[in-house]
């Protein structure tokens, strides 16, 4: 019987790992040997062996707060939008999200918000980014709501991307959930060297 359990692992294992390969040229710095050790913590995150990870086995795994943040940030992962993570997903979504740098979480968090894909955000739209960032607890963030303020008295009522990444930038704790939310993965992972 055990035999047959561990038989059925190696071959999951090599058909996730060809699958795998096939992202070695889009994903920058991704390595075999990368792949292997990405399986094995795909592999963990996956609790009823179902070879897709949900929602909630995600979250578990890498120990992340239930925020609609979280959330939206998986379910971008999510290519095909079937609501589930399978190993390629899993592997181009880690990589690149551990993998950014503070600009590039600044557009990424830009563009999970940007839903028409317009190139400009509503000011509204960036409050609920707030809301959504620092869950529940954002009535009780000083960071959150000085970031509010700040950005309540803009004039301008839609912000551009370049206007956004300005604004993230010289008001830091408007992401500070998303940066934290990088590091849990990157511990999680090993960082982007594994």
């Amino acid at each position: 019987m055990g035999a047959m359990a561990s038989q059925s692992y190696w071959a999951k294992r090599g058909v996730a790992l060809a699958s795998g390969r096939r992202m070695l040229g889009e994903c920058p710095g991704l390595r075999p040997w990368h792949l292997r050790r990405l399986y094995a913590y795909f592999r963990r995150a996956d609790k009823d062996d179902s070879d897709w990870i949900s929602v909630l086995e995600f979250l578990m795994f890498f120990d992340v707060e239930r925020s609609v943040f979280a959330v939206k940030a998986f379910t971008s992962m999510d290519a095909d939008g079937d609501q589930r993570i399978d190993f390629p997903e899993f592997v181009r979504a880690t990589w690149a999200y551990v993998s950014l740098s503070k600009a590039g979480l600044r557009e990424f968090a830009f563009h999970l918000y940007d839903l028409d894909g317009s190139g400009s955000i509503e000011r509204f739209e960036v409050e609920a980014m707030v809301h959504e960032l620092y869950g529940s607890t954002w009535k009780s963030s000083r960071l959150a709501r000085d970031t509010l303020r700040k950005l309540g008295g803009r004039s301008t009522k839609t912000l551009a991307l370049s206007e956004f990444v300005d604004f993230a930038k010289s008001h830091p704790a408007l992401l500070f959930p998303a940066f934290q939310l990088q590091r849990q993965l990157q511990k999680k992972l090993g960082g982007t060297r594994m």
